[in-house]
């Protein structure tokens, strides 16, 4: 059996929460037109990962490693192992690599702003 991710959107302020739905390979994080980069706020389980700026933020399952997270620089997970891949998207910054992470920690990104 295929891992699946979910997704979930909630609002910086007010409103509620809204489940995106379920992905096989994965879920992309990306501005509406791609000329901005994002700065992003990644947080893992209770552990804060680090601050990003890049074009974008994949994350992926173990099917999913294979497509766009591989062509932002992201490992293939073989897919029988349980793991999350977090990859940023060009990242702005040489020190901001992919990230294979344990499924059971819920992975929270935080959309601080977009870059002129």
């Amino acid at each position: 059996m295929r891992a699946k991710l979910s997704a979930r959107l909630e609002p910086k302020q007010g409103g509620r929460a809204r489940n995106l739905g379920i992905a096989l390979n994965d879920v992309v994080i990306k501005p509406p037109s791609s000329y901005r980069a994002l700065r992003f706020d990644v947080t893992a389980g209770e552990t804060f990962l680090g601050h990003v700026v890049a074009d974008g933020l994949v994350a992926a399952s173990p099917s999913g490693s294979t497509a766009y997270s591989l062509s932002a620089g992201g490992p293939v997970v073989a897919p029988g192992l349980e793991a999350i891949v977090v990859t940023p998207v060009c990242p702005h910054t040489l020190g901001m690599r992919a990230l294979v992470l344990p499924p059971s920690l819920e992975v929270r990104v935080a959309i601080r702003s977009s870059v002129a």
